[in-house]
């Protein structure tokens, strides 16, 4: 029972961080638009027509393992609604290696924490510190590990505005500062 709680907080700890998109802003900020208010999503592929928009500011976002591109594209909409922008070109989409770990297999349970303790059927005897197993008959055996990689998904997007948006946005900003 003890171990169904454990289980428990670790499954909601992954879901809690797995919806986590970090995104980070540098341009100019606009009054937000409306929720309603569509925003056209240019990939990387296609070609903004030209003249009719204008960058106004560069998103950057880190997507953890497991969020779907759906979910991708209502963070890049949002965003862009926040900022006042029409419009997003993805610019480019990379894989980013976040951590390199040797995980047991399935049979053999052994965990890192472990390394360098005495346990029954586990010692800390290669040079690096790995644990090794010892089967019953008291032999040292190669523990059946594999090497894993996490990764983490970089979206890079430009925000765009209409070119005539743009302009009487500017305006107002100028009349607003000059107000004051």
């Amino acid at each position: 029972m003890r171990n169904l709680g454990k289980y428990f907080a670790a499954i909601c700890c992954m879901v809690f961080a797995a919806g986590c998109i970090d995104v980070e802003y540098i341009g100019q900020d606009f009054p937000p638009l409306p929720e309603t208010s569509p925003v056209l999503i240019f990939s990387a592929d296609d070609e903004v027509p030209p003249g009719e928009f204008q960058v106004i500011g560069k998103l950057k976002m880190s997507v953890p393992p497991g969020i779907d591109m759906v979910e991708v594209r209502e963070k890049i909409s949002g965003e862009a609604r926040e900022h006042g922008a029409s419009a997003a070109r993805i610019v480019s989409m990379e894989k980013k290696l976040v951590n390199r770990y040797y995980g047991a297999s399935r049979q053999e349970s052994v965990s890192p924490m472990l390394a360098g303790r005495s346990t029954v059927g586990v010692r800390a005897a290669q040079p690096d510190g790995s644990p090794t197993k010892i089967n019953s008959f008291g032999e040292v055996v190669e523990p059946n590990r594999t090497y894993r990689e996490r990764y983490m998904h970089v979206v890079k997007v430009q925000l765009l505005m209409p070119v005539k948006d743009h302009a009487r946005a500017v305006e107002l900003r100028r009349a607003a500062a000059e107000e004051k």
